[in-house]
């Protein structure tokens, strides 16, 4: 830790009572110095590049297969779409198995007072359309939502086994440093802690499945399509459905989000 930081924490922990560190450790669940430490491993959010980077690969109709590339690289924009920035995201898989006959493209897992979960993330194309003449979902997203259907069915008998497999593999993934990129993904903490704080939160016994779908571009839609996107998916939590523009624009938010 360097010298600034250091002394830091430590003028920091000096200011607070005995019994407001036992609150701070309490509310953090890891005690404080493993607060201080895990606070470095958060995701960083996108840098300015990285948001003109994301802008040139979308102005390129990109497939499916290549978005999802750049965003396992670049994982402070789906942690910033979906994640808690804190300790209590442990970890983005890329191509996370669900039993033998599906794959989601990421997945997120996660730990909060609601107790322990994963987000289920599907990925589409950033150009085809979202929604038919009609304004019903168009085949990209159509197929999105029936494929996220059949993961749930599956899920629904499981759960348990899936999130096992899931967190053990979580475990084998690459430490996140802000510098190295990975094509499997990155935990955000030690292999004993994400362990630790998964079954703490109840993962080990009833964890919490969620769904989400990111495709097109809000931009490219008419007056019409907007409303009844909102309409249809705007307070939609599961599946939660959002546009690449939506993911730019939470990754900017981030860049000038004070930690």
């Amino acid at each position: 830790m360097p010298i600034k930081q250091e002394e830091e924490k430590s003028q920091t922990l000096e200011a607070l009572s005995p019994a407001a560190q036992e609150i701070l450790e309490s509310i953090l669940s890891l005690g404080t110095d493993l607060y201080f430490e895990a606070t470095g491993l958060r995701c960083q959010p996108p840098n300015a590049q990285d948001l003109y980077a994301l802008c040139t690969v979308l102005s390129k109709d990109p497939p499916e297969e290549e978005l999802q590339t750049f965003l396992i690289q670049r994982p402070g924009f789906l942690m910033g779409l979906f994640g808690m920035n804190d300790a209590g995201d442990l970890a983005l898989i890329a191509k996370p198995k669900i039993g033998t006959k599906y794959v989601a493209d990421f997945a997120i897992v996660q730990v909060s007072q609601g107790g322990a979960g994963v987000r289920l993330i599907e990925i589409e194309t950033a150009h085809e359309p979202i929604l038919t003449s009609a304004l019903s979902p168009a085949r990209r997203l159509q197929s999105a939502l029936t494929q996220i259907d059949s993961w749930r069915e599956w899920l629904g008998a499981n759960k348990l086994t899936f999130c096992r497999d899931l967190i053990d593999r979580a475990c084998g993934l690459v430490l996140y440093d802000g510098v190295q990129t990975s094509n499997s993904g990155y935990r955000f903490g030690d292999q004993t802690r994400l362990r630790q704080m998964w079954e703490s939160f109840g993962g080990a016994a009833d964890p919490v499945v969620q769904y989400a779908v990111i495709l097109g571009r809000w931009g490219l839609l008419n007056l019409e399509e907007k409303k009844r996107f909102i309409s249809k998916f705007g307070k939609s939590d599961d599946p939660a459905v959002f546009t690449f523009d939506q993911l730019a624009r939470q990754a900017n938010y981030r860049m000038d989000r004070a930690y």
